[in-house]
């Protein structure tokens, strides 16, 4: 009302819209897009938080990143529908890891934490050449996450 005082309160009814072993194994192949894949210049740029992505080229460049608190979608193209010929990794990620730089000095966006594991996931290393559960053998191995009982 005029004086400020609520007239009414809502409190949204809320479900669980996806199992969090699942949406932490979409946040783990997010994360070696910055890590290891297209969005690598978010880490070239100097960006070291712990972050997931997805780059996107279209007609357009893009990238959608985010930490644990914070989100940043970025959108490079033209109004008119004509190409920009440029991938989303190599415009749109490289402003988005400029642009975060300057959030997370704030305080109240520094303290980024990593995204944490649920119950129910584990961590394996695998042989990056076979995708199997490594052994003393391999030389060289990939820490991988599956839901537990799932890995190969």
């Amino acid at each position: 009302n005029a004086d400020g005082t609520p007239l009414e309160k809502f409190t949204p009814q809320t479900h669980l819209a996806l199992d969090p072993r699942v949406a932490f194994l979409v946040d783990s192949l997010l994360k070696d897009v910055l890590n290891r894949g297209t969005g690598a210049s978010v880490r070239a740029r100097g960006f070291t938080l712990p972050a997931a992505g997805k780059t996107g080229t279209s007609r357009d460049g893009w990238f959608a990143g985010f930490t644990s608190n914070l989100l940043c979608v970025i959108w490079i193209g033209f109004d008119d529908n004509r190409g920009i010929g440029l991938a989303g990794g190599v415009v749109a990620a490289p402003i988005w890891a400029d642009f975060m730089t300057r959030p997370t000095a704030l305080a109240q966006y520094r303290d980024v934490k990593d995204f944490a594991m649920p119950d129910g996931v584990q961590s394996v290393l695998i042989d990056p050449d076979t995708l199997q559960l490594a052994t003393a053998y391999c030389p060289t191995t990939r820490e991988e996450v599956y839901v537990v009982g799932s890995a190969p």
